[in-house]
């Protein structure tokens, strides 16, 4: 049996599968990866769950492994990304620790639909990352979706779950298509 690749989850992703009542098909989505909720993460989704309660689905879920950033290693590397990364009042505390977290346990991937976070783990830090719609992408390369349902997919974490993506209700397809993705 192979070993399962490291995935660590940001806020944004999870928020907008939770609010779009889609937490169990990421779940499906992600069955080939060992996924991790770090607590700084957690935080944010119980700092949300007031406004959005749905997002207590991610709090519980029995596929998110929780981790901390405890070890020397990983608060340097922390206080590391935090420079480049984190703003006031602590503001992308979340991406933050996701991107320290996976430069500590090399080979991890990581789950960020925000773009400058994505550019620090990416071009700073050459961390391997996809997003909300990356990982639909993928799941219709492996033949786990079909376009349509892919569609309606992506239509649903924009309209219930609150996701800001780049092209229009009805338009996942076409867009992958011509940012040459599928």
């Amino acid at each position: 049996m192979t070993e399962k690749r490291r995935r660590a989850y940001d806020t944004g992703p999870l928020s907008a599968f939770a609010n779009a009542g889609l937490l169990g098909v990421l779940k499906i989505l992600s069955a080939e990866h060992e996924c991790v909720l770090l607590d700084e993460v957690a935080d944010e989704l119980r700092n949300g769950r007031h406004v959005r309660p749905a997002l207590d689905q991610a709090l519980g879920a029995d596929w998110l492994t929780p981790a901390s950033l405890t070890s020397e290693t990983e608060l340097l590397m922390f206080s590391e990304v935090a420079q480049f990364l984190m703003g006031p009042q602590d503001r992308d505390r979340g991406e933050t620790a996701v991107i320290a977290w996976a430069r500590a346990h090399p080979g991890a991937q990581v789950v960020l639909d925000d773009l400058a976070a994505r550019r620090v783990a990416v071009e700073r830090y050459n961390i391997p990352c996809v997003g909300s719609i990356g990982i639909i992408i993928d799941a219709i390369k492996q033949k786990l979706l079909a376009h349509d349902m892919a569609n309606a997919l992506a239509d649903e974490l924009r309209i219930a779950g609150g996701a800001r993506l780049p092209f229009a209700i009805g338009g996942f397809i076409s867009w992958a298509e011509s940012e040459d993705v599928l």
